[in-house]
């Protein structure tokens, strides 16, 4: 037995702008969490978001999203050390109804254009000093 809800049309592109991050510690292989103010599709969110360090090098680790697809984690393999770190997020990630930050899945041709980049979504974030 299945039970469907249905609510409202989610007719918004992706923004980054009230997602939250916790920072991990330096020397620690603490999980960097990412909390989005909704569910994302839980295989693009492991595919498409990806860590890398001050030099463009890709972070070594594993990622999972949880919390119903609402919080992605990653668990470098190899402790953090302290500086820059970005996320680079695909423009092609998706929520559920097929939203990404390119465009809103049913957006109005006659009214706006399509969207198609795929310059990656990035944000910045610090790893602190180790805590003594």
């Amino acid at each position: 037995d299945k039970k469907l809800v249905i609510t409202a049309p989610a007719r918004e592109k992706l923004s980054k702008e009230n997602w939250k991050i916790i920072n991990p510690e330096a020397g620690s292989k603490n999980p960097l969490v990412v909390k989005f103010d909704k569910a994302l599709d839980h295989a693009l969110g492991l595919k498409y978001i990806v860590v890398t360090d001050s030099f463009g090098n890709i972070v070594e680790g594993k990622a999972e999203m949880r919390e119903k697809d609402t919080v992605w984690t990653f668990s470098p393999v190899k402790t953090w050390t302290a500086g820059q770190y970005f996320l680079k997020i695909s423009p092609f990630l998706e929520d559920p109804a097929g939203n990404n930050f390119n465009n809103a899945f049913d957006v109005d041709v006659s009214v706006d254009k399509r969207v198609n980049s795929d310059e990656p979504v990035i944000i910045s974030f610090r790893v602190g000093q180790e805590m003594n």
